[in-house]
C-alpha cells in the first residue's frame, strides 16, 4: 500500500537578514562550515499549508505549538 503524506506546516531557518537560509547548522545556530559565509540562524519562519498562517521566532518549539493551536478550520478538523 503506498504512503501518503500531508504536510501541513512548513518551516525555515533564516539569516539574521531574513533571507532564507539553507546551509548545514549546529544546534546553537552557527553554520558548521565556518567558510560558508553564512552568518548563521537569526530566526525561523513557520506558515500553514492549508490556510494563510504564518509567523516568525524562536525556539523553533514555540513555532511548532503557535501552529497547532491557530485557528484555521481545515487544520483544527484533521486534528480532531
Amino acid at each position: 500500500m503506498p504512503r501518503h503524506t500531508v504536510r501541513r506546516m512548513l518551516i525555515q531557518s533564516r539569516h539574521p537578514d531574513k533571507t532564507a537560509c539553507s546551509h548545514r547548522l549546529t544546534s546553537s545556530g552557527k553554520p558548521r562550515d565556518p567558510e560558508s559565509g553564512c552568518a548563521g540562524r537569526g530566526d525561523y519562519l513557520a506558515r500553514c499549508t492549508t490556510c494563510t498562517w504564518s509567523s516568525t521566532g524562536s525556539p523553533r518549539t514555540s513555532l511548532e505549538y503557535a501552529w497547532s493551536t491557530h485557528a484555521c478550520a481545515d487544520h483544527q478538523e484533521t486534528l480532531s
